[in-house]
Protein backbone atom coordinates (compact mmCIF):
# COMPACT_ATOMS: atom_id res chain seq x y z
CA UNK A 1 0.00 0.00 0.00
CA UNK A 2 1.55 3.32 -1.11
CA UNK A 3 0.72 6.44 1.20
CA UNK A 4 0.57 9.94 0.13
CA UNK A 5 2.67 12.49 1.51
CA UNK A 6 -0.88 14.38 3.28
CA UNK A 7 -1.84 11.09 4.64
CA UNK A 8 1.58 10.31 6.27
CA UNK A 9 1.78 13.71 7.89
CA UNK A 10 -1.91 12.82 8.98
CA UNK A 11 -1.03 9.55 10.41
CA UNK A 12 2.37 11.47 11.89
CA UNK A 13 0.47 14.13 13.88
CA UNK A 14 -1.23 10.87 16.25
CA UNK A 15 1.11 10.65 19.48
CA UNK A 16 3.41 7.66 19.80
CA UNK A 17 1.28 5.67 22.09
CA UNK A 18 -1.75 6.11 20.10
CA UNK A 19 0.10 4.79 16.99
CA UNK A 20 1.58 1.81 19.05
CA UNK A 21 -1.85 0.83 20.21
CA UNK A 22 -3.45 0.83 16.77
CA UNK A 23 -0.90 -0.90 15.73
CA UNK A 24 -1.15 -3.57 18.21
CA UNK A 25 -4.96 -4.05 17.95
CA UNK A 26 -4.35 -4.25 14.12
CA UNK A 27 -2.24 -7.85 15.34
CA UNK A 28 1.02 -6.27 15.21
CA UNK A 29 3.27 -7.50 18.37
CA UNK A 30 4.52 -5.36 20.87
CA UNK A 31 7.63 -6.80 20.68
CA UNK A 32 8.48 -5.92 16.78
CA UNK A 33 7.61 -1.81 17.93
CA UNK A 34 8.00 -1.39 21.10
CA UNK A 35 11.80 0.57 20.17
CA UNK A 36 10.47 2.00 17.16
CA UNK A 37 9.67 5.61 16.17
CA UNK A 38 7.05 7.03 14.97
CA UNK A 39 7.75 6.93 11.04
CA UNK A 40 9.05 3.45 11.41
CA UNK A 41 5.41 2.43 13.08
CA UNK A 42 3.70 4.23 10.01
CA UNK A 43 6.22 2.08 7.44
CA UNK A 44 5.45 -0.85 9.39
CA UNK A 45 1.77 -0.51 8.87
CA UNK A 46 1.95 0.42 5.64
CA UNK A 47 3.97 -2.42 5.03
CA UNK A 48 1.37 -5.13 6.10
CA UNK A 49 -1.27 -2.62 4.98
CA UNK A 50 -3.46 -1.87 8.19
CA UNK A 51 -3.46 1.59 7.71
CA UNK A 52 -7.20 2.26 7.37
CA UNK A 53 -8.15 5.30 7.03
CA UNK A 54 -11.69 5.60 8.65
CA UNK A 55 -9.76 4.16 11.51
CA UNK A 56 -7.17 7.14 11.70
CA UNK A 57 -9.39 9.83 11.19
CA UNK A 58 -11.46 8.54 14.33
CA UNK A 59 -8.14 8.42 16.13
CA UNK A 60 -7.45 11.47 15.08
CA UNK A 61 -11.06 13.23 16.21
CA UNK A 62 -10.46 11.67 19.34
CA UNK A 63 -7.10 12.85 19.86
CA UNK A 64 -6.45 16.12 18.55
CA UNK A 65 -10.22 17.66 19.21
CA UNK A 66 -11.61 15.03 21.49
CA UNK A 67 -11.23 14.33 25.45
CA UNK A 68 -8.25 11.33 24.93
CA UNK A 69 -5.05 12.60 26.68
CA UNK A 70 -1.32 11.30 25.89
CA UNK A 71 0.47 9.47 29.14
CA UNK A 72 3.88 8.90 28.83
CA UNK A 73 7.11 8.36 31.06
CA UNK A 74 10.18 9.09 31.06
CA UNK A 75 13.60 8.95 33.57
CA UNK A 76 16.63 10.64 34.86
CA UNK A 77 19.49 8.90 34.67
CA UNK A 78 19.33 9.48 38.70
CA UNK A 79 17.03 10.45 41.20
CA UNK A 80 16.67 14.11 41.96
CA UNK A 81 18.52 16.01 44.86
CA UNK A 82 16.81 18.16 47.57
CA UNK A 83 18.73 21.15 45.54
CA UNK A 84 17.04 20.01 42.06
CA UNK A 85 13.79 20.36 44.03
CA UNK A 86 14.15 23.44 44.92
CA UNK A 87 14.97 24.63 41.23
CA UNK A 88 12.29 23.01 40.14
CA UNK A 89 10.20 24.85 42.37
CA UNK A 90 11.03 27.86 41.17
CA UNK A 91 9.59 27.63 37.97
CA UNK A 92 5.83 28.18 39.31
CA UNK A 93 4.70 31.18 37.46
CA UNK A 94 7.45 31.07 35.42
CA UNK A 95 6.90 30.72 31.24
CA UNK A 96 8.30 28.04 29.43
CA UNK A 97 10.34 28.35 25.86
CA UNK A 98 8.41 27.18 23.30
CA UNK A 99 9.10 27.13 19.40
CA UNK A 100 6.79 24.24 18.44
CA UNK A 101 4.94 25.75 15.26
CA UNK A 102 0.90 25.98 16.20
CA UNK A 103 1.84 26.44 20.25
CA UNK A 104 2.66 29.21 22.78
CA UNK A 105 2.20 30.96 26.39
CA UNK A 106 3.57 28.05 27.79
CA UNK A 107 3.30 28.50 31.39
CA UNK A 108 4.02 26.72 34.85
CA UNK A 109 0.73 27.68 36.76
CA UNK A 110 1.21 25.97 40.17
CA UNK A 111 4.21 23.37 41.96
CA UNK A 112 2.99 20.94 44.64
CA UNK A 113 5.44 18.90 46.57
CA UNK A 114 3.71 15.42 47.90
CA UNK A 115 5.97 13.06 49.85
CA UNK A 116 6.83 11.33 46.76
CA UNK A 117 6.50 13.82 44.23
CA UNK A 118 6.31 16.81 42.46
CA UNK A 119 3.34 18.13 40.76
CA UNK A 120 3.66 20.60 38.56
CA UNK A 121 0.88 22.03 36.57
CA UNK A 122 0.80 23.75 33.52
CA UNK A 123 -0.71 25.61 30.42
CA UNK A 124 -0.17 26.48 26.98
CA UNK A 125 -2.05 27.56 23.68
CA UNK A 126 -2.89 25.93 20.16
CA UNK A 127 -4.19 27.41 17.19
CA UNK A 128 -6.89 26.18 15.70
CA UNK A 129 -7.82 26.74 11.96
CA UNK A 130 -11.55 26.86 11.03
CA UNK A 131 -14.04 28.74 8.77
CA UNK A 132 -16.25 30.98 10.09
CA UNK A 133 -19.44 32.44 9.28
CA UNK A 134 -18.56 34.46 6.40
CA UNK A 135 -16.86 31.52 4.60
CA UNK A 136 -13.76 32.47 5.35
CA UNK A 137 -10.62 31.12 6.66
CA UNK A 138 -10.11 31.96 9.94
CA UNK A 139 -8.12 31.13 13.33
CA UNK A 140 -8.47 30.66 17.22
CA UNK A 141 -6.30 29.89 20.35
CA UNK A 142 -7.44 27.74 22.66
CA UNK A 143 -5.65 27.52 26.07
CA UNK A 144 -5.13 23.95 27.20
CA UNK A 145 -3.95 22.51 30.41
CA UNK A 146 -1.48 19.29 31.53
CA UNK A 147 -0.25 18.35 34.05
CA UNK A 148 3.18 16.57 34.95
CA UNK A 149 4.80 14.22 37.78
CA UNK A 150 8.05 14.29 38.60
CA UNK A 151 9.14 11.24 41.59
CA UNK A 152 11.17 12.41 44.26
CA UNK A 153 12.35 8.86 45.61
CA UNK A 154 12.42 7.24 42.70
CA UNK A 155 13.37 8.17 39.14
CA UNK A 156 10.57 8.87 36.79
CA UNK A 157 8.93 11.62 35.10
CA UNK A 158 5.23 11.34 34.08
CA UNK A 159 3.37 13.55 31.55
CA UNK A 160 -0.83 13.73 31.10
CA UNK A 161 -1.31 16.27 28.34
CA UNK A 162 -3.51 16.30 25.40
CA UNK A 163 -0.64 17.13 22.73
CA UNK A 164 1.82 15.24 22.53
CA UNK A 165 4.44 18.01 21.51
CA UNK A 166 4.38 19.60 24.58
CA UNK A 167 6.17 16.54 26.39
CA UNK A 168 8.91 17.44 24.67
CA UNK A 169 8.94 21.28 25.45
CA UNK A 170 8.40 20.43 29.40
CA UNK A 171 11.60 17.35 28.67
CA UNK A 172 13.90 19.66 27.11
CA UNK A 173 13.05 23.05 29.91
CA UNK A 174 13.83 20.06 32.86
CA UNK A 175 16.79 19.12 30.26
CA UNK A 176 18.08 22.70 31.00
CA UNK A 177 16.71 23.55 34.44
CA UNK A 178 18.66 20.71 35.85
CA UNK A 179 21.29 19.37 33.33
CA UNK A 180 20.46 15.97 33.85
CA UNK A 181 19.80 13.26 31.17
CA UNK A 182 16.15 12.51 30.50
CA UNK A 183 15.32 9.79 28.19
CA UNK A 184 11.87 7.92 27.64
CA UNK A 185 10.45 5.05 28.39
CA UNK A 186 8.02 2.78 26.14
CA UNK A 187 5.87 -0.06 28.23
CA UNK A 188 4.03 -2.26 27.50
CA UNK A 189 0.17 -1.62 26.88
CA UNK A 190 -0.52 -4.81 29.27
CA UNK A 191 1.22 -2.27 31.65
CA UNK A 192 -0.94 0.59 30.81
CA UNK A 193 -3.84 -1.31 31.26
CA UNK A 194 -2.83 -2.67 35.04
CA UNK A 195 -2.23 1.17 36.08
CA UNK A 196 -5.44 2.75 34.77
CA UNK A 197 -7.94 -0.49 34.75
CA UNK A 198 -9.33 0.34 38.77
CA UNK A 199 -11.85 -2.73 37.94
CA UNK A 200 -8.97 -5.34 38.39
CA UNK A 201 -8.68 -6.73 41.92
CA UNK A 202 -5.08 -7.05 42.38
CA UNK A 203 -5.35 -7.39 46.39
CA UNK A 204 -7.12 -9.91 48.57
CA UNK A 205 -7.39 -9.41 52.34
CA UNK A 206 -8.77 -12.57 54.31
CA UNK A 207 -9.72 -12.47 58.10
CA UNK A 208 -10.17 -15.22 60.56
CA UNK A 209 -12.40 -16.09 62.75
CA UNK A 210 -10.27 -14.37 65.98
CA UNK A 211 -9.63 -11.26 63.90
CA UNK A 212 -6.48 -12.58 62.03
CA UNK A 213 -5.47 -10.82 58.64
CA UNK A 214 -3.72 -12.25 55.72
CA UNK A 215 -3.26 -10.14 52.24
CA UNK A 216 -2.23 -11.90 48.81
CA UNK A 217 -1.59 -9.56 46.40
CA UNK A 218 -1.22 -10.25 43.33
CA UNK A 219 0.05 -7.07 40.54
CA UNK A 220 -1.65 -8.39 37.16
CA UNK A 221 -4.93 -8.91 39.13
CA UNK A 222 -7.22 -12.46 40.33
CA UNK A 223 -8.95 -14.40 37.21
CA UNK A 224 -12.51 -14.79 38.81
CA UNK A 225 -11.34 -18.95 39.42
CA UNK A 226 -8.46 -17.94 41.30
CA UNK A 227 -10.95 -15.47 43.72
CA UNK A 228 -12.83 -18.31 44.42
CA UNK A 229 -10.27 -20.81 45.50
CA UNK A 230 -9.23 -18.11 47.77
CA UNK A 231 -12.23 -16.99 49.23
CA UNK A 232 -12.94 -20.69 50.04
Amino acid sequence: MEISNELYNKINTLPWQALFEYSVQKGIKENEIKNKDKSQIIIELKNKNLIDIKEIDKLIEDYIYGNRVTFSIWRFDETISKQDIEIIKQLEGKNIPCDVREYRNVKIQKITEYNDRLELVYVYSKIYNYINETGKADQVWEQHKGCSWIGIDKSYVAYIVKHEKMTKVFADALIKELHKNLSAIKPPLSALDRIFNDSIMSKIVLQGVEGEKTAISRSEGFTEEQKKKLIE
